[in-house]
């Protein structure tokens, strides 16, 4: 119960710090927020890249696909 709930923990915490540094990059002012729109267009497509591999490799241990998508992936495209 513990392992699940850490992995999404330090996947959400990287996943925002990336949303952050995007933001800090790209800039999140003016009319368009650039960071933003960029995370959640990768974010997006790499949740579909990710959902496909690990449909194709069903041995992968569910606590990297929590880790990965639901933590990482999660935190980047969550404002």
């Amino acid at each position: 119960m513990f392992l699940p709930v850490l992995s999404i923990c330090i996947g959400a915490s990287i996943g925002a710090l990336s949303r952050w540094g995007l933001a800090l990059w790209l800039g999140a002012g003016g009319f368009m927020p650039w960071g933003t729109l960029a995370a959640n267009l990768i974010g997006g497509y790499l949740v579909g890249v990710a959902v496909a591999c690990f449909s194709l490799m069903p041995d992968i241990d569910p606590v990297w696909r929590l880790a990965l998508v639901t933590g990482f992936l999660g935190g980047l495209t969550t404002r």
